[in-house]
């Protein structure tokens, strides 16, 4: 073969301004040679000499700066537990005593717990009028800060909620002078003495196995959904899911055209029952208690805590 790739990309060099664009050009060099090799080359050769012409292509193509994308949402959390129980919707200083006993029960030493969201209520921070008798931030912090350091278990991890949202977003934080301008973490680390909590971002995705994590507001669901939060949510995931903050003890269970299935469980909550933002309601307390095993398969109990405070698989 007489041309080289380094003696084709010399041959047209001298024609490349007259063209307007490199992209004009490269076809330009290619058409040309297409024609020069189906007429001279047998095929073994048009093999050969079509490679060097893709090579051309990168070799001809000016190099663009294409700076680094903004990253708003970190990489999914990679979860590595067995046992777990996963307590969403706790709304500190409007918590469930029974519910978070409940919990507290389930845990031990080889059990880890996951704060899925909105453990606090952070009313202070909302942008609703507030009502002078409702606890401000620094009792919500409190509240939670003697609670979690109560309890006996493996390992914590938070994850944000839309009500942690709430102080991160808010301009009002600036008037508590306390913590101006400070994250949720850094206060209950550095103010409340709360240490070696695993934190995860309010949108971030965690991944234990393969089932997602999820406190419920990443994939706007419709908390008044009439067919189901779980059945809502998997149409939307299509993963197994695990998530929070409807309130409601909910499963569905989905099935796939390969008949394999995949499953997605909401869990009530471990606040009041009786919200003056939401008086009629249909909100249950309840957890998660979950277990994986070795093959990747996971069971789950999705407990519902009855109106005379009885533990019930859903």
């Amino acid at each position: 073969m007489k041309n080289s790739l380094t003696n084709l990309i010399k041959k047209y060099n001298d024609e490349r301004n007259s063209f307007a664009s490199d992209r004009a050009f490269i076809r330009y060099v290619i058409d040309s040679e297409y024609s020069t090799i189906s007429k001279h080359y047998n095929e073994k050769n048009k093999k050969i000499l079509l490679e060097k012409l893709r090579g051309i292509h990168s070799a001809l193509k000016v190099k663009t700066f294409i700076p680094e994308p903004f990253k708003e949402i970190s990489d999914d959390y990679i979860l590595n537990e067995k046992k777990l129980v996963i307590v969403s919707d706790i709304h500190f200083p409007h918590h469930d005593p029974q519910t978070l006993e409940a919990v507290a029960d389930k845990l031990d030493e080889n059990t880890a717990l996951y704060i899925n969201g909105d453990a606090l209520d952070c009313y202070e921070a909302s942008r609703f009028d507030k009502k002078p008798t409702v606890p401000k931030m620094k009792e919500e912090f409190e509240m939670f800060a003697k609670w979690v350091t109560s309890l006996k278990c493996k390992r914590i991890y938070y994850k944000m909620g839309n009500h942690e949202e709430r102080w991160e977003k808010s301009a009002n934080k600036t008037t508590f002078a306390l913590f101006k301008a400070a994250s949720l973490p850094w206060i209950l680390e550095n103010e409340f003495g709360v240490k070696n909590i695993i934190y995860i971002e309010s949108k971030q995705f965690t991944q234990w196995g393969k089932v997602y994590i999820l406190h419920g507001h990443e994939c706007q669901s419709g908390a008044n959904s009439p067919i189901g939060i779980a059945r809502s949510v998997g149409l939307k995931t299509y993963m197994d899911t695990i998530v929070g903050h409807s309130h409601v003890t909910n499963s569905f269970p989905f099935k796939r055209a390969d008949e394999s299935f995949f499953r997605v469980y909401a869990a009530g909550c471990a606040c009041s029952l009786r919200s003056e933002y939401a008086r009629v309601n249909r909100w249950n307390n309840g957890f998660i208690e979950a277990e994986m095993y070795d093959d990747g398969d996971y069971n789950i109990f999705n407990w519902l805590i009855n109106e005379k405070g009885r533990l019930k698989a859903m």
